[in-house]
């Protein structure tokens, strides 16, 4: 069989299964069209709890400053932000201690080295543990993610009218300067939104739940076993039968400043890894899916350029390669205009083949790996998540 007969089957395999993912981008990117074009009327605006904010925050980083303030200062009447670190000696104490004393409804919490979970899950355990007397609602965010002023009003809306009691969001990446992997990070943080919106999990960089609903789940004993918070939340969250509330239209923003290849083959690989250890059926099917787009946009582009060089020889499989590359810059086009509209077009469309091939790479070479590296150390998991040894690593 000549090669070109191996190319032609392997286009057809390839493009019937690049049809489920493109369905599903596809229903993401309407759902998410849907939410921003909505203009709900808030029925339950002066009702206002107590809120706490949780903040796990390990280090610092060129923007966490200003990340940090940004929580500080939301236009909410009663509320509370937990600032919570493994240790006194952490870079980002001094950071801590200074916006404890400029802003009065800030505090500090120092939760200890961890041993047997992920430090952030650590961080988190010590965090509920030690809630405010008053808390009604409690918001879980990331350290790094800049927030507009009115975003904790808006974004736990839908909790203080009592319509659910989980809401999670996701956000947008800011690369500065606009490189291959600022950009290519950004596009990965899309495809996750419009997944997200499909089928709602909580983001543990941005969620909110009710008190109540989080101290009658056993989540400190789960979250003190595991590396990973979000996913064991909305496991647990399934089994108990509560909904989790999706909200694109609240999306925090997370600056990337001087943003290496390093970095994101580094935040590829933990995002890659914790459902290969919690959610292992969706790991297993993202890996399928995203191997295969991998494979089968070149094949559409061969096909595609088959057909203008005037090699008709079957016209069906290149007509569908040549639909297939078009319906992958439309999507990327839409979303550019919907989500991130501030990165520039040219780069958005050239961080497509970097995005897919450092993915593919990732998702394979993580059917070989049993571990994860965070913030200089390495947790080697079991089933579900179940931290079995945690390591060291030297710079």
């Amino acid at each position: 069989m000549q090669l070109i007969e191996y190319l032609h089957i392997m286009s057809i395999a390839a493009f019937a299964l690049a049809a489920p993912a493109y369905i599903l981008l596809y229903t993401g990117l309407i759902k998410v069209w849907i939410a921003f074009r909505k203009r709900k009327v808030s029925q339950d605006s002066h009702h206002t709890p107590p809120i706490e904010i949780i903040v796990p925050v390990k280090g610092t980083n060129a923007d966490q400053r200003n990340a940090l303030r940004s929580l500080l200062e939301q236009e909410y009447p009663s509320y509370t932000v937990t600032l919570v670190l493994e240790s006194e000696h952490d870079f980002a104490s001094s950071i801590i201690d200074q916006l404890c004393m400029e802003y009065s409804h800030a505090r500090k919490l120092i939760a200890g080295i961890a041993d047997g979970c992920g430090q952030k899950n650590h961080n988190l355990v010590y965090a509920v543990s030690n809630l405010q007397s008053e808390t009604e609602i409690v918001v879980f965010c990331d350290s790094t993610n800049v927030a507009p002023p009115e975003w904790l009003r808006r974004f736990t809306e839908i909790l203080r009218s009592g319509e659910s009691e989980v809401v999670t969001t996701f956000r947008r990446f800011f690369p500065r300067p606009q490189n291959i992997a600022g950009v290519s990070q950004a596009m990965y943080g899309v495809v996750v939104l419009l997944l997200a919106s499909v089928a709602p999990k909580p983001w543990g960089g941005g969620s909110a739940i009710r008190r109540c609903t989080l101290e009658r789940l056993p989540i400190r004993d789960v979250w003190s076993k595991t590396v990973v918070d979000d996913l064991v939340l909305g496991n647990l969250l399934s089994r108990a039968g509560v909904k989790v509330s999706f909200d694109p239209k609240n999306l925090l923003i997370s600056p990337l400043t001087q943003h290496s290849l390093r970095s994101l083959l580094g935040y590829l690989d933990r995002q890659i890894m914790f459902p290969k250890f919690t959610n292992h059926e969706i790991w297993g099917a993202l890996l399928v899916l995203y191997v295969n787009l991998a494979i089968a946009i070149p094949l559409a582009l061969w096909q595609g350029i088959r057909l203008f060089l005037d090699y008709p020889n079957n016209d069906v499989l290149q007509y569908a390669g040549l639909g297939l590359v078009g319906g992958m810059i439309l999507l990327m086009l839409l979303t550019r205009k919907l989500v991130t509209p501030h990165i520039a077009v040219g780069a958005w469309l050239l961080s497509l083949f970097p995005l897919l091939f450092t993915g593919a790479f990732i998702f394979l070479r993580s059917i070989f790996r049993g571990f994860i590296d965070w913030h200089g150390r390495r947790y080697w998991c079991g089933k579900e998540g179940v931290v079995t040894r945690v390591e060291e690593l030297k710079d």
